[in-house]
């Protein structure tokens, strides 16, 4: 059976990734959304249940390329479907209709041709599109509610990181709990929450298990392992909010929190100790002093060489790439992302 995962615009490869640590299966990608082979739905419920970097896992029922609406040949092609029904979706480009139109046009068309009903909120079978400028895609929403979405991001600062992208980030570090890991600016704690939830082999749905309509193929395989990962922040407020997201998560014994400012983490750590520092520096701003800005950054990138391991990473989530200029540490990589209208890179260093 065909299906496809649907992300954000950058994070394609790292749930290609994902995907294929769950499934031996041959990937295509196209512009958020990476589409690959399953054998049975189960997979697919495992998918969604344990996947961290994405939104949406779909059963495809429709793909197509459109001149005018992706409507005008859609034909409906799924016996599985219940009494009731629900479409969602969401639309990126500019068309002469929006997402609302298409809900409603593929509902009527999806009644006509199976005899269900059409139910603009609560339908029991869960349906899902994606458009992007003239590509159209349309199947069955395997969780039914958006994968990205975590129970424990309650008390969040402004610039909290994105689930997803702290995930992604991870990957991109090849992080595993044999790995010592630091957020010098963990804020929320979403980083290394990701990172404890990914070491112990817990799923991000773990809390959501309920949410699941078929809960009971679902497969929880959780270890109780040895973790070095150091959630720190300057700010007492952003430690306090990190501790207790990481105790609404489960994961709390795993982590390891300190105030602690940048400046002072050659007290804490031996050089060349860490092997991976993965965290969202100060976002760059008009609001902000540009030399107090500069300042943050070459202190944060002296430190950090010293700190981390000859072998080891650094992976970053910047909001602009002049934070480049103030180190003389390699780029490897650079990764743009887009939330909306956002954009950010995730940026990966050595010595």
């Amino acid at each position: 059976m065909k299906a496809c995962i649907i992300t954000s615009k950058g994070l394609e490869t790292y749930s290609e990734k994902e995907i294929k640590s769950f499934l031996k299966t041959k990937t295509e990608i196209k512009e958020q959304v990476v589409f690959f082979a399953a054998q049975k739905k189960e997979e697919l419920v495992n998918l969604a249940y344990y996947g961290r970097t994405f939104e949406k896992v779909l059963l495809v029922i429709n793909e197509q390329e459109f001149d005018k609406s992706p409507t005008d040949k859609f034909v409906f092609n799924y016996s599985e479907i219940k009494e009731t029904f629900t479409v969602d979706g969401e639309r990126y480009g500019e068309h002469p209709f929006n997402s609302l139109d298409i809900k409603q046009e593929l509902g009527k068309l999806i009644e006509k041709q199976t005899n269900k009903k059409f139910d603009i909120k609560s339908g029991l079978s869960k349906f899902y599109f994606f458009v992007r400028k003239n590509y159209f895609v349309f199947g069955l929403d395997i969780s039914g509610f958006d994968l990205s979405k975590r129970d424990y991001r309650i008390f969040l600062s402004p610039e909290a990181v994105k689930p997803t992208i702290a995930a992604s980030m991870l990957i991109e570090g090849d992080y595993t709990n044999k790995k010592k890991l630091l957020d010098p600016y963990s804020k929320s704690g979403i980083i290394c929450i990701e990172a404890a939830m990914m070491a112990v082999n817990q799923s991000p749905q773990h809390y959501s298990k309920n949410k699941f309509s078929e809960k009971e193929v679902l497969k929880d395989e959780i270890k109780d392992v040895k973790t070095q990962i150091y959630c720190y922040d300057q700010d007492f407020k952003h430690v306090n909010a990190a501790k207790k997201n990481a105790k609404i998560a489960g994961v709390n014994k795993y982590l390891d929190f300190s105030r602690q400012t940048v400046d002072d983490l050659d007290l804490k750590f031996d050089d060349d100790s860490i092997d991976l520092i993965i965290t969202q520096p100060p976002k760059f701003s008009k609001r902000k002093d540009p030399q107090q800005i500069e300042r943050a950054y070459k202190s944060f990138f002296r430190i950090t060489k010293q700190i981390i391991k000859k072998e080891g990473k650094v992976v970053l989530l910047l909001n602009d790439l002049k934070a480049k200029e103030y180190t003389d540490l390699k780029i490897i990589k650079e990764q743009e992302v887009l939330l909306g209208e956002q954009k950010l890179w995730i940026v990966t260093l050595e010595k």
